[in-house]
This record gives structure tokens, C-alpha cells and sequence, in this order.
């Protein structure tokens, strides 16, 4: 229901904005949230809250998943003073309907990370956002680090429009929230249970695993349909092989049975994937290189270029030598 009006306000916000005040749309939005993490059974603490400015400012965050903005929106929209809050996002959100609306209502500061023209536009509507009475937050690191032990280099010129707006920058830390289960797949949680336990993968104990993994997902249970069925799926996988591995069937008493031959498959899976994970952090730091670069259409030469056949060359060149070494260059590009 609450997905609903949120929809629904939206619609009508884009058609007549003065119709809804900032102060209700702030307010309609902490609701929805509040009540999302309470479904979610996820409740967000917070330490040193004398230190939030009671007006504008720039909110510096790390961004561990993606419950970061529902956690400041429940932790920022409590309290005695209630500041308007938005966020500096990317626009791949917006093509998501609910967190469309949510962004709209909010006024957030879309930006196209690809685009450096938007990236300065964005920054004047972020000073301008300040300037109107926003706490403004913005995840510097520019994407998800989820190692809770690493927090990665925030992106330059993500404090300049606080400078420009002379408004208050406020650094947050946000830990822990990377063991909520959101956009992870169960392989992430048995990785994080093998982490935490500190079991050895060539040695694993099935068994506990699965009881630990069980634990876990009943405790942290989502309401994401597609979701909670991929780690049902892996639970009833782990509950079918400890069984087997408890009461082996009829035939494969002797020798290694057919479920220490699963284990071992289970095992060479984890593997494989904690191998794809340790490489992603090195594609990551690869494109965040690459958006760093701005090409430029090549142009005519004809257009940079200006000939002069009149004006002299340099006192010590020889011609004839800047002659032979060009027929080699062109050689080179015949073969």
C-alpha cells in the first residue's frame, strides 16, 4: 500500500509540483522507509548524532550496500529538528519505477558518470540544493565497496559544492550494513559464513555450515520473492546433503559416497567463485581508470595543420634525412 501512494504522489508531483509541499513529501517518503526496514528486519544504529548539522550540509558517506540511503533516511529523518534530505545518484536508478519516484520526490541530483558536462551541472544543483536548505548526501567512493576492512578514494571535486554554497560537510561512516542480504546470492553468504568462521574450504564440515547458513537466512529474511527462493533453493540443497552425509543411502556405505563427491563439488564451486570475487575489485579500479578519460574526435588534419612551403626550415635539419626517415615509417605501414 505504501508502494502505492508513493506511485501515486509521484504522478502527481510531476504533473503539479506546487501542490506538495517538500515537507510532505519528505515525510511520506520516511514512512515508506521506515516500514520497508521493518519488514526487512533491519534496524539501523547510530553513534555521535550531536554532530549532525541542524541546517544544510553535505553529507559525505562510504557505501557498503544498498540499504546505505534507507538507513540514512530512517536515521536522518528522526530526531527534534528534521532537515529536508536528498542524494546524489546515478541515473541507471531512475529506470527502476519505485526508486524513480522515491528519487523524484526527494529531488535528487541525477548524474551520468559517463558525461563530464553533467557531472559539472550536477555539482551547480548540488550547491544549489545546499542553498535551499538540503542536507545533500553524496557516496564519494562513487560505487559499493562491500570489504568491510577497505574504504575506497572518494572521487575528487565531490566537496566543491559545499564550498561554493558555504554550507557544513558532514563526514558519515557507515559499517556493517554489507552482511545485510541485499544483492547477494547465496554463495556471497556461505563465502561471509566460511570467512566469519574461520573453516577451512578444503576441510569444510557440511554439516555445520548448513546450520549456520539455515540460521542465517531465517534471521535475515527477505521479502523479495526472487530473492528469498534463490537461498531456499541452496538451504534445501545443503539440508538434502547433510541428511545424506548423516544417513548415507543403501549402497554407498563403503568407500566415498555419492554425497562426499557432492561436498567436493560444493567446495571446487566456493573456489571458483572466491576467485571471481578477489579479481572484480581489479576490474572495478580498471574502469574507474577509463571513466578518468576523455576522448576527442579525430579532425581533419588538413584543419590543425597549416603549410607553409615559404618559411625556412630549423638551422641543422637535413631534408634529406627527414625524407628517408618518413619512406621507412611508410615502409613499416605497407608491410
Amino acid at each position: 500500500v505504501g508502494i502505492l501512494r508513493i506511485l501515486k504522489l509521484a504522478r502527481s508531483f510531476r504533473k503539479h509540483p506546487e501542490q506538495h509541499t517538500r515537507e510532505v513529501r519528505q515525510r511520506r517518503v520516511r514512512s515508506l522507509v521506515s516500514n520497508l526496514l521493518r519488514v526487512l528486519n533491519i534496524q539501523p544504529t547510530e553513534y555521535n548524532r550531536k554532530f549532525v548539522p541542524k541546517g544544510a550540509a553535505l553529507i559525505v558517506a562510504n557505501h557498503k550496500s544498498n540499504v546505505d540511503a534507507l538507513s540514512l533516511i530512517k536515521l536522518l529523518g528522526s530526531g527534534e529538528s528534521v532537515v529536508p534530505l536528498t542524494f546524489v545518484t546515478k541515473t541507471e536508478l531512475s529506470k527502476k519505477k519505485v526508486t524513480k519516484a522515491v528519487l523524484e520526490l526527494l529531488e535528487a541530483v541525477m548524474l551520468d558518470r559517463e558525461s563530464p558536462r553533467e557531472a559539472g551541472e550536477a555539482a551547480l544543483a548540488i550547491s544549489e540544493r545546499l542553498r535551499q536548505g538540503y542536507q545533500v548526501c553524496v557516496f564519494a567512493e562513487g560505487t559499493r565497496n562491500d570489504d568491510p576492512n577497505i574504504i575506497g578514494e572518494f572521487k575528487a571535486g565531490a566537496l566543491k559544492p559545499a564550498y561554493r554554497a558555504y554550507r557544513a560537510i558532514l563526514p558519515v561512516s557507515i559499517v556493517f550494513s554489507e552482511n545485510v542480504l541485499s544483492k547477494k546470492g547465496p554463495l556471497d553468504l556461505l563465502l561471509h559464513l566460511v570467512k566469519e568462521r574461520k573453516l577451512d574450504l578444503l576441510d569444510l564440515d557440511v554439516r555445520s555450515l548448513a546450520d549456520q547458513y539455515l540460521t542465517m537466512v531465517t534471521t535475515n529474511a527477505s521479502t523479495n520473492l526472487e530473492e528469498i527462493t534463490e537461498y531456499l533453493g541452496m538451504a534445501t540443497y545443503l539440508i538434502e546433503l547433510k541428511s545424506r552425509m548423516v544417513i548415507p543411502p543403501p549402497g554407498e556405505l563403503g568407500g566415498q559416497n555419492e554425497a562426499d563427491l557432492e561436498r567436493d563439488r560444493l567446495v571446487a564451486r566456493l573456489l571458483e567463485y572466491s576467485s571471481y570475487k578477489a579479481v572484480i575489485p581489479g576490474f572495478y579500479e580498471l574502469w574507474e581508470k577509463r571513466s578518468r578519460i576523455y576522448l576527442k574526435r579525430a579532425s581533419a588534419l588538413d584543419q590543425d595543420i597549416v603549410f607553409n612551403q615559404e618559411a625556412p626550415l630549423p638551422e641543422g635539419v637535413d631534408p634529406i634525412k627527414i625524407h628517408t626517415a618518413m619512406q621507412k615509417i611508410y615502409d613499416r605501414l605497407e608491410e
